[in-house]
């Protein structure tokens, strides 16, 4: 509460100086801040600064056990009713139909990605969408995870026919850990971010063809329950977003309600891996925002000469420079940080081990700037599946009467936009700032080396605050 207070106060006091006109992030129009840029980016710097200040002053005591009040939603019974069987096999069912859909769509509908259903359900509504779900609510990929749903289905078929049941055959490599959902992850990136027919639906059929085959043959292989939490990149990533959200699901008797943000601290065991895939997660998502800005036009062209070399389109050969870089760099910089917090705290812990517990602290950063960055172009763009649902394969269809749908672009205007993403980047990076501190307190030794152990962290979390509402108020670069 303190800490909502005293960001309160900060934006009140900023909202006295002057005001200056700056550019809007990703709209035709402008949106004249009430205050310079310099000052919001200050603000915001502030406002973390002070909730690490509030966590050192008034944080006292052992934090090595929580103690936090949920409810068990299913006590109720109209929640029950909510959560019934029927309710889940229907959204189970619509996770396989929308996989069968974007595979099927994308070999045999047009062509054209503003006609074809699988671009707008891949990068929109899958890609965009699921992860504010889970954010704001809870990890509904474990109901919609369409490979999930037909093993079972498969499995259950084979032992209704008396056939053999899909037992695994071996035991999931420990040493390999998430390692194969980086590489997944890493080729999704790249297709999302860099390749210019990455919106193209028999690329994306063909993508999602494979990766289905892959995934039912790891499960399969070693397991539904292991592969699912060591290499399916799209389970461990929405379950990480849901550690932020207020609803956890333990098994089908349980639906605890929970304060927000408190999956942050509970402690999970990760696979080898998993933090570098956080690392990677938040590089891409912010290496989307920064190729759009004016200062990366500029660094590919003074660059061309070199990047011709690999390639005639330098924007091409600079992304997928770029995407591979940008989480060794992350990486770097949090090792650096990692590596002098343990300096100064002169605590026992390894410099990787601080990585690995830190590396949780990023959740909230990542979810933050996925909203900032997302949110208009989800309200926005997303309205493209209205139309679509219609004519999926656009094939001149109208099966709900929708075809004729126009997109409101009045939906979201800048405004709203810079507000949702200005909060929610402060709110990510307290958060942040609060799981680290806690993080710290329950595994190094003394409170008061926990405490200087922070300071590198705290100086990392500014450093990117500024940099995430930087990148958020540049004008959209059309390449």
């Amino acid at each position: 509460m303190k800490v909502l207070i005293s960001i309160s106060l900060i934006g009140s006091w900023f909202l006295l100086f002057p005001q200056k006109l700056v550019n809007a992030h990703g709209f035709g129009e402008r949106y004249d801040l009430p205050v310079p840029l310099p000052l919001y980016l200050f603000g915001a710097a502030l406002a973390v600064f002070i909730s690490f200040l509030i966590l050192g002053i008034f944080a006292r005591g052992e934090l090595k056990t929580y103690s936090f009040p949920t409810i068990n939603l299913l006590r109720f019974r109209y929640t029950r009713l909510l959560f019934n069987q029927f309710i889940m096999g229907i959204l189970k069912a619509v996770g396989v139909l929308a996989l069968i859909l974007m595979v099927v769509a994308g070999f045999y509908g047009s062509d054209d990605p503003n006609k074809n259903i699988a671009p707008t359900l891949t990068w929109i509504i899958f890609w965009v969408g699921i992860p504010f779900i889970s954010i704001l609510l809870g990890d509904i990929w474990r109901i919609l995870n369409p490979w999930k749903t037909i093993y079972e289905l498969v499995d259950k078929l084979f032992g209704t026919f008396n056939l053999r049941r899909l037992k695994h055959k071996s035991t999931y490599p420990d040493r390999l850990g998430s390692w194969p959902a980086v590489l997944f992850f890493g080729v999704f990136s790249w297709t999302e971010l860099v390749d210019p027919d990455g919106i193209e639906p028999s690329k994306l059929a063909v993508l999602w063809f494979i990766y289905s085959l892959i995934t039912f043959a790891g499960m399969v292989l070693y397991g539904k329950e292991s592969w699912i939490k060591n290499a399916e990149f799209f389970s461990i990533i929405f379950t990480f977003f849901s550690r932020l959200s207020p609803l956890k699901s333990r098994n089908k008797e349980t639906l605890s309600l929970r304060p927000w943000g408190l999956g942050l601290i509970e402690q999970e065991s990760q696979p080898k891996g998993q933090s570098f895939l956080l690392i990677f997660i938040l590089s891409t998502v912010t290496f989307d925002g920064f190729k759009e800005t004016g200062l990366w036009v500029s660094v590919v062209n003074s660059l061309q000469d070199w990047l011709s070399i690999f390639n005639s389109n330098i924007f091409l050969a600079a992304g997928s420079v770029g995407i591979v870089f940008a989480p060794l760099i992350f990486l770097l910089l949090f090792w650096i940080t990692c590596l002098v917090s343990r300096g100064i705290s002169r605590t026992r812990q390894s410099t990787f081990k601080l990585l690995k517990l830190y590396a949780v602290s990023l959740i909230p950063i990542a979810a933050a700037y996925h909203i900032a960055h997302y949110f208009s172009y989800l309200l926005i763009q997303g309205q493209l599946i209205i139309p679509l649902i219609s004519d999926p394969f656009g094939f001149e269809w109208d099966l709900f009467g929708t075809i004729d749908y126009k997109i409101n672009i009045a939906l979201v205007n800048a405004k709203l936009a810079w507000l949702v993403g200005l909060i929610s980047i402060i709110i990510g990076h307290v958060m942040a700032v609060v799981t680290a501190h806690i993080i710290a307190i329950r595994y190094i030794e003394r409170r008061e080396m926990a405490l200087r152990s922070q300071y590198p962290v705290l100086l990392l979390m500014v450093g990117y605050t500024i940099l995430s509402l930087w990148i958020l108020a540049q004008p959209l670069i059309a390449h």
